[in-house]
């Protein structure tokens, strides 16, 4: 093995210490952003190749986690940018442990869960970019805005009007009357 065969494999093994602790965090934040498995598995990978391709020395950056989640969200408005709003394959939005979970209730519960989970990633898929990004991360994910606001570099003042217009938008569009359900409803 040569010096240089060497010192690639040290720095390919320093790449992967550092990094396999926030494989998790980051696939589950992508897949909250991109509400698509195939495409969160894309943006981790891409993430990762285009960090170690840069030989950015991970061991100098002061909160490692908070510098690749904001590099993700970074990506994912690149990315989201680059589609020009093309719609997302939103097929296999529930993985098959939320699949199994249904499958285990009885047939009403089952399909009450299974049309509200629809319900909600319909509403989802109905907000903003900007909209459904604060709302997976703060009320789905639970970080504070103050954490959200370093995170993406947003105001915070910009942040909370956000979320206070997101969730309107949201408690909007699930309370929506379907209109088939009128057929359905009981007269007093």
């Amino acid at each position: 093995m040569s010096v240089i065969d060497l010192f690639q494999w040290s720095r390919k093994q320093k790449f992967e210490r550092a990094i396999t602790p926030f494989l998790t965090v980051l696939y589950q934040r992508a897949y909250r952003l991109t509400l698509s498995k195939d495409d969160a598995e894309d943006l981790v990978q891409e993430l990762l190749a285009n960090t170690y391709s840069k030989k950015i020395e991970l061991d100098e950056i002061k909160s490692l986690q908070t510098w690749l989640l904001r590099s993700l969200y970074y990506l994912f408005v690149d990315t989201w940018r680059k589609s020009k709003r093309t719609p997302v394959d939103q097929s296999d939005w529930l993985d098959e442990q939320t699949h199994t979970d249904i499958l285990n209730h009885d047939p009403l519960e089952k399909a009450s869960s299974h049309e509200s989970l629809d319900r909600l990633q319909q509403a989802l898929e109905e907000l903003t970019r900007e909209y459904r990004v604060v709302i997976v991360l703060h009320d789905m994910e639970g970080h504070t805005l103050t954490h959200i606001s370093r995170e993406i570099d947003v105001p915070l003042g910009t942040l909370k009007s956000r979320l206070h217009r997101a969730r309107k938008q949201l408690r909007e569009i699930l309370t929506e009357v379907e209109p088939f359900s009128e057929q359905f409803r009981v007269n007093p």
